[in-house]
């Protein structure tokens, strides 16, 4: 019945199509495209404010019943400072290590490990501890006051000089192949005519 309908008039049956399906029903108060899709498709007709404004209001008030159910059990963390020993997951399963947070960019942070490694973490990853953290530095002492010592000369022979027989690694042995044994084969040092 809409297809001859709009055969007649000259416009598009599929936008009458998506016209209809956007028309709310009175018993259900949705159209069949918000009972299938869960929201309304564009369409061509403009739609009462009154409802889309009250589809929001109904999605606020969803929206705070799950974050007040999500955030009941959850309590805040402390903030994370510069110098802070704090424990750090340092791969997932593993036990956390001890480490100094060198720079705190919220949520990430830069922690020192006890042996010297810097790694990057989010802010879940990390504990605060008031355990001090003991970080070694791997740097050689530095003495001031102290004279130089001259260093040993030591006496390199020239790769050149050494004897050039030796092999540098193991090689197999070379032979020339069976099928070249009828013919006259020459060595780099003799040539035969």
């Amino acid at each position: 019945m809409m297809i001859p309908k709009c055969a007649k008039s000259g416009t598009d049956q599929y936008e009458a199509l998506l016209e209809q399906r956007n028309t709310t029903r009175k018993d259900t108060r949705l159209s069949p495209v918000q009972m299938m899709l869960g929201r309304d498709t564009k369409a061509m007709i403009p739609q009462m404010i009154a409802i889309i404004a009250g589809d929001i209001v109904k999605r606020e008030a969803r929206k705070a019943s799950v974050k007040r159910c999500n955030d009941r059990r959850t309590r805040k963390s402390p903030y994370i400072q510069e110098d802070q020993a704090v424990y750090f997951r340092h791969k997932q399963g593993k036990a956390w290590k001890k480490g100094m947070v060198k720079r705190a960019d919220y949520p990430n942070c830069v922690i020192k490990s006890a042996d010297v490694a810097m790694h990057n973490r989010h802010r879940i990853h990390l504990r605060p501890t008031s355990v001090p953290v003991h970080v070694r530095d791997l740097s050689p002492p530095r003495y001031e006051n102290t004279q130089q010592i001259a260093a040993p000369t030591v006496q390199r022979q020239d790769p050149l000089q050494q004897q050039t027989n030796i092999p540098i690694r193991p090689t197999r042995d070379r032979r020339h192949p069976s099928y070249l044994k009828d013919y006259v084969q020459f060595s780099k040092g003799n040539m035969a005519l």
